[in-house]
């Protein structure tokens, strides 16, 4: 009895594995494929469409219909020319050309890849999902040749200073317009000209402005900017922002302004001193771009210089004794051959 319980058992689990793996479709021979025809890579300049060609070979022995399509992007497309997707056919052993139109006005720059899945169905009731993918690559229309830029003051010639770069154009389709210039500092100008000097040049000042001139398609062009040497007073990095219509690129560079080095330094930029002690010893350096022996120093009354030491061709240490008697905010001054002046003030410790 216990045998055949056993036997009985067996029975039931082997026709539940055998109802398990029974297909609930018939599945036609043959299978169906989505290959890509165009390169696995397309670049192009942002704006500019890009198309991708696929074939759907069906390798079965049934007729099959496209039920739907799914792109990974609301800006592609996959269409058939005159076919109708989904709606379309294509016969046992036949195949169907699909192109895939993708728009880049809205796409950052770089690269990026769009999958395209499509369903479909026979007769029999048999269904596939076949799947493809196109990368695309996404460049400005528009680039620089440098990324930063150098104003330096000492460098001026008729007392201005200027850098200059170059900026290439990706795509030679389109003209392009300057719509928006964006600089942080007064007195920069721009100046975009033809590389070709027998086309033409415009000059562009930059504030913050709008310029709506438009140049020709030109693949290369040469910008300058420029400042008054006076009017870099301080050291500072900038941005220079371009913003081009062609493709909606915008071409970014940083400026550093570098002013001139100034020739006379003392340091430290103040003396402070003990009241209390009734005198005070103490050092200063002296920077020059000069001779150090053409230098002045003027002490108020109750100071002197006690001594000077050379540290080098252009650095000379003085050490003064100053008394009480130094109203607060007088100053030590010193004077080089070419009338250049630092003061030194001097002030009680608090």
């Amino acid at each position: 009895m216990k045998s055949l319980l056993l036997f009985a058992g067996f029975l039931v689990s082997m026709a539940l594995i055998s109802i398990a793996v029974l297909p609930s479709k018939p599945q036609a021979q043959g299978s169906v494929s989505f290959e890509r025809e165009s390169p696995e890579v397309i670049s192009t300049v942002r704006g500019t469409p890009i198309t991708g060609t696929f074939l759907l070979r069906n390798g079965t022995v049934a007729a099959v219909s496209i039920d739907g399509v799914q792109t990974g992007c609301g800006c592609a497309v996959l269409t058939a020319g005159a076919e109708q997707l989904p709606g379309s056919s294509i016969s046992p052993g036949g195949f169907l050309k699909t192109t895939l139109e993708v728009d880049t006005t809205n796409r950052a720059m770089g690269d990026f890849t769009i999958p395209v899945d499509v369903f479909l169905a026979d007769r029999e009731g048999a269904r596939y999902q076949v799947r493809a993918v196109q990368s695309i690559r996404v460049n400005p229309g528009w680039t620089a040749s440098k990324s930063r830029l150098t104003l330096q003051a000492e460098s001026a010639v008729a007392g201005i200073v200027s850098d200059d770069f170059v900026l290439f154009q990706t795509s030679t389709e389109h003209p392009f317009t300057v719509v928006e210039t964006t600089i942080r500092r007064d007195g920069i100008v721009v100046d975009l000209q033809d590389v070709d000097p027998q086309e033409h040049s415009q000059d562009l000042v930059v504030g913050g402005t709008t310029a709506d001139t438009q140049w020709n398609a030109n693949p290369r062009y040469r910008v300058r900017v420029s400042i008054p040497a006076i009017a870099i007073t301080n050291r500072a990095t900038i941005q220079l922002a371009l913003q081009l219509s062609h493709n909606l690129t915008r071409v970014v560079l940083d400026v550093e302004l570098l002013p001139a080095p100034r020739p006379l330094r003392v340091t430290p930029t103040e003396l402070f001193l003990d009241r209390d002690a009734g005198s005070s010893t103490r050092e200063f350096v002296v920077s020059t771009q000069g001779s150090l022996d053409s230098l002045k120093i003027k002490a108020p009354a109750g100071a002197i210089v006690v001594g000077t030491t050379a540290l080098g061709k252009q650095l000379l240490k003085v050490k003064v004794q100053v008394d009480h008697s130094v109203w607060e905010g007088e100053a030590i001054t010193i004077e080089d051959a070419g009338g250049n002046q630092e003061s030194l003030p001097v002030r009680p410790v608090r």
